[in-house]
């Protein structure tokens, strides 16, 4: 997307954060589980952690700078690398560049590319095996995206006059179209994709960049529930991105975005703001309910995913001696029980 202003990849992992220490409030929440080092071949090379998703057996890793899709064992290991070369060989001429990635219960891997075919996504087997094109939007690519039950579930930002949720069955024959969006700052949802979708138990959790508001819907549309929980050190927007981004200045982009928002469980939520002020995440936990658990606090390593009780953190270790930089790997940590 030409002019767009990402958030989750924005900054270095190793170097933005050296001098923030993680939080007591929060490490007493979590029970550190290990280190998920990734391993492979001898051309493994992992430059970044922009998505991550979670499967049953399966991790995900969407590497934007190399264009490249490592799907991994829930040990690290190598199972197959999705890449214009394997894409060029089901689909000769194809411009893959990939831009969001998800899976469903099955391990099936969707592919969202944002160079070519805008409105469709590439969907391959828990193997690696190419199973074909789903169409669900008219021109432009979601933001975000999740597959629950059989249903694709996009935050569909056509422009700063069109924006909504869409449900599509995966066979592509239904869909329908719901959500409330800000009425002001339109520019900036439309040029600032977050990841703005959690889904689960039959339940959508959706956030937007420009305001600390959570929205529930079922998988029919119905508004269930929103809350509103703003973080101490909060910058609100003080006023839209103007129409050509490429004249935004610093202070334009300064306000505390919301950055990601993900079900740690059937009953936790996690949402992850930036700060940009601070150059800082700030991470807050609540029910899905929306009592709050643990109010934002800074964190010195991002979180990509979490799943089943569990948060995940990427890490850049430190170079070795001799200058290597070693692939990211992910930490692991359990939501311990919470009265």
């Amino acid at each position: 997307m030409v002019g767009i202003m990402t958030t989750s990849w924005c900054f270095g992992v190793s170097s933005l954060f050296c001098q923030v220490q993680w939080p007591t409030k929060l490490t007493n929440l979590l029970s550190w589980d290990g280190d998920i080092v990734f391993s492979g071949d001898k051309q493994l090379v992992i430059s970044e952690i922009a998505i991550c998703a979670i499967g049953a057996e399966e991790i995900v890793i969407l590497d934007q700078r190399q264009k490249t899709i490592f799907c991994f064992n829930k040990r690290g290991a190598l199972r197959y690398r999705i890449d214009r070369a394997k894409v060029d060989s089901v689909l000769p001429g194809y411009q893959f560049s990939p831009f969001n990635v998800a899976l469903d219960s099955t391990g099936s891997v969707y592919v969202q590319s944002d160079a070519q075919a805008r409105g469709e996504m590439l969907r391959f087997a828990h193997d690696g095996t190419f199973k074909g094109k789903i169409r669900y939007a008219e021109r432009n690519n979601a933001f975000h995206f999740a597959v629950e039950n059989n249903k694709l579930i996009s935050y569909i930002v056509q422009g700063p006059d069109e924006m909504y949720l869409r449900v599509t069955e995966l066979s592509g024959n239904t869909s329908l179209d719901f959500g409330r969006f800000p009425k002001q700052f339109r520019n900036a949802i439309y040029r600032t994709p977050v990841i703005s979708l959690a889904v689960g138990n039959g339940m959508i959790y959706q956030i937007h960049c420009v305001e600390p508001t959570v929205y529930v819907y079922d998988m029919q549309g119905h508004l269930h529930n929103t809350f509103t929980h703003t973080p101490a050190k909060y910058v609100p927007i003080e006023h839209d991105l103007p129409v050509d981004f490429m004249s935004a200045t610093k202070k334009d982009m300064a306000w505390t975005t919301t950055e990601a928002i993900f079900l740690i469980d059937f009953q936790h939520l996690l949402i992850q703001f930036l700060d940009r002020q601070q150059k800082a995440f700030l991470v807050m936990i609540m029910r899905t309910d929306g009592t709050m658990i643990l109010d934002a606090v800074p964190v010195p390593e991002r979180v990509v995913a979490a799943r089943d009780g569990y948060v995940y953190f990427a890490s850049q270790p430190e170079p070795s001696p001799d200058g290597y930089l070693p692939n990211p790997m992910l930490r692991k940590a359990k939501l311990k029980a919470v009265k």
